[in-house]
């Protein structure tokens, strides 16, 4: 699953959760959510790779922690190859982004990127 994957390959920079985080995490955090999976055809039918796309947004307690953060992200996956929890990945690209988000209520300051990743079948 992609989710294992993301985990694995950012640990380092910062910790990812599906959807949203629990209520009571520290922030700085990172979220994903799936906004597509399709599985790639050819010519002659059935493909071996499935093409996804990722939206992975930045929490952070300053504008400048998640304009730092986003661009670790990006540095992090942006061509990355290589297997990861068990999922063979062949690349993944930076789409668009990071576009700035800002929750006013919780006084908390983000970072949207879109990716598309390329997983074998």
């Amino acid at each position: 699953m992609i989710g294992a994957s993301l985990k694995t390959i950012l640990a380092s920079v910062i910790k990812i959760y599906p959807l949203q985080a629990s209520q009571g995490k520290v922030l700085p955090l990172a979220t994903y959510q799936v906004t597509s999976d399709v599985p790639e055809k050819n010519m002659n039918g059935r493909g071996t790779l499935r093409r996804m796309s990722v939206q992975i947004n930045i929490n952070a307690a300053t504008y400048d922690q998640a304009e730092t953060l986003s661009r670790s992200v990006i540095s992090t996956l942006d061509q990355y190859t290589g297997t990861s929890a068990s999922e063979i990945i062949k690349k993944i690209r930076c789409q668009n982004g990071p576009d700035d988000l800002y929750q006013e209520d919780a006084e908390v300051y983000g970072k949207a990127i879109d990716f598309t990743i390329y997983v074998e079948q």
